[in-house]
């Protein structure tokens, strides 16, 4: 059942339906799995009263630097339906358990950016600062 904030909804959902608050979370995961071969995939996320099928596409292999610190990346993109304020690039990173550093996206016709600036945890820590080597 799902609570919305105009009524209940019944929906049969899938097994491995994400809602889209878990739907980064569901992507490190399926990210993780597939490292270092990656590909696109599917993603059935729920949309308020609908099932949606979103997309995330594998876009390639990219070094990234973010404030001096280099990272190896997976590029992918999150497509949700054309012209959606959610669809979204997000850059995994290897060092870091394949957690996004970088998310971009357009809001209102406005880039957004959004880069990872610490980490607090008992598994990972951010990369030394070093010059990144030229692809």
């Amino acid at each position: 059942e799902i609570r919305a904030y105009d009524g209940d909804y019944r929906l049969d959902l899938p097994a491995g339906a994400v809602d889209p608050l878990a739907l980064r979370l569901e992507a490190i995961a399926r990210v993780e799995s597939m490292a270092p071969e990656f590909s696109s995939f599917e993603l059935d996320v729920v949309e308020r009263d609908e099932l949606e099928q979103q997309q995330y596409n594998f876009l390639g292999s990219e070094t990234i630097e973010i404030d001096g610190r280099c990272y190896e990346t997976a590029l992918f993109e999150r497509f949700r339906k054309p012209e959606s304020g959610r669809n979204y690039r997000a850059w995994h990173a290897r060092e870091l358990g394949w957690l996004p550093v970088r998310i971009a996206h357009v809001d209102d016709g406005k880039p957004i950016e959004i880069e990872l600036a610490s980490v607090e945890s008992p598994h990972y820590q951010l990369p030394p600062r070093r010059t990144c080597p030229l692809e």
